[in-house]
């Protein structure tokens, strides 16, 4: 897994130009229904989202109810998670990433803080 495929900050970035949706994950998720939660609302997923694994793998990996060509996902920390639940997200963002880049119709960017990478390293 390639944790590279992340933006990491020092700073809060700011990014919410023309054609930008950002989403912010707030910091604190202690579990994974805060964390479904907290995509949902960040995100703003339409309302057939089914709060599980799959379901966050299907909305990242279609954003047709967004008409923003942009998306940017901040998290203001690490979910705090059990490892392999967290792996597991970590292995759907990453793979939505790619997956856009490789589509090329938008761009989806996951941005965490410089201080979760050591985190995310030891973890994977």
């Amino acid at each position: 897994m390639d944790i590279e495929e992340f933006t990491y900050y020092d700073v809060m970035p700011r990014v919410n130009g023309p054609g930008e949706f950002v989403g912010f994950v707030k910091s604190g998720v202690s579990s994974v229904d805060d964390l479904f939660a907290e995509l949902d609302r960040a995100l703003a997923f339409p309302w057939y989202f089914g709060g599980n694994w799959n379901a966050v793998s299907d909305c990242l990996r279609d954003f047709q109810w967004r008409q923003e060509t942009e998306i940017a996902l901040v998290h203001q920390d690490v979910p705090g998670i059990a490892n392999d639940e967290l792996v597991l997200y970590l292995e759907i963002l990453i793979y939505c990433i790619l997956d856009w880049k490789k589509d090329g119709t938008r761009r989806f960017a996951v941005f965490s803080p410089s201080s979760a990478k050591a985190v995310l390293r030891e973890i994977c």
